[in-house]
């Protein structure tokens, strides 16, 4: 059983082999091809399964009817990760609105002079 805290347990997860303390499950992880190594994983663990990586847990959900079961709203509530607030002080909530392609492209041509998203290569 994994403890997540005083007062729930839960099973552990499927995850990769050769895990490793200091960083989780990196070494399994092929960093250049990194969509190819979840579904491999999935191939590998099933449709549910964990990954660890520096200390953090992510729970990964595979195929399409675990992801439309967990976006149901009615039963479920989001949670945004930490990644994912830092990218909304740029972005906003630009993926709930249907035009946010045309949002981002307004921001990114709106910036401030001088702002640059990539370093000046010389």
């Amino acid at each position: 059983m994994t403890v997540l805290d005083n007062h729930r347990t839960y099973p552990e997860l499927p995850h990769p082999r050769w895990r490793l303390p200091p960083v989780g499950d990196l070494l399994s992880y092929d960093v250049d091809a990194p969509s190819q190594s979840a579904v491999r994983f999935a191939a590998r663990l099933g449709p549910i399964y964990e990954l660890r990586a520096l200390g953090v847990r992510y729970v990964v959900a595979a195929g399409a009817e675990f992801v439309t079961d967990l976006n149901d709203e009615t039963r479920f509530c989001k949670h945004l990760g930490p990644e994912i607030a830092a990218m909304r002080i740029v972005g906003g909530d630009l993926v709930a609105d249907p035009n946010y392609r045309l949002q981002i492209q307004e921001r990114l041509t709106t910036m401030p002079k001088g702002f640059r998203l990539t370093p000046r290569l010389r």
